[in-house]
């Protein structure tokens, strides 16, 4: 069974995601600075790079949720293991044991 403070942790996939989503807004504001246009004759890389950087602002706000949310959870977990002690293993207990503690009829 593993220790539950390391089966708190943040998965790896969550904050590769996080990473993941950012990138993708990055390049979309990238493409989105490329496209517009010097010129007004070619007004539909206007439109394109309105969408591109539409598309570029929903994905860092996703991102920046998902990132809160993982927050959100860490600290929820930690205020839970705050709360008491790991869980300790006991000895098992023998009929000795069991007959001055009153438990038994033997």
């Amino acid at each position: 069974m593993k220790h539950p403070v390391q089966a708190a942790r943040t998965p790896r996939s969550a904050i590769f995601l996080i990473n993941l989503r950012f990138l993708w807004a990055l390049i979309c504001g990238a493409v989105a600075w490329l496209y517009w246009p010097s010129d007004p004759r070619w007004w539909q890389f206007g439109i394109l790079s309105a969408i591109m950087a539409l598309a570029s602002l929903a994905i860092l706000i996703g991102a920046l949720r998902m990132m809160f949310r993982v927050y959100a959870r860490d600290r929820e977990i930690a205020a839970i293991l705050a709360q008491g002690r790991t869980a300790h293993s006991s000895e098992l207990v023998g009929s000795d044991a069991l007959k001055r503690a009153g438990m038994t009829d033997d």
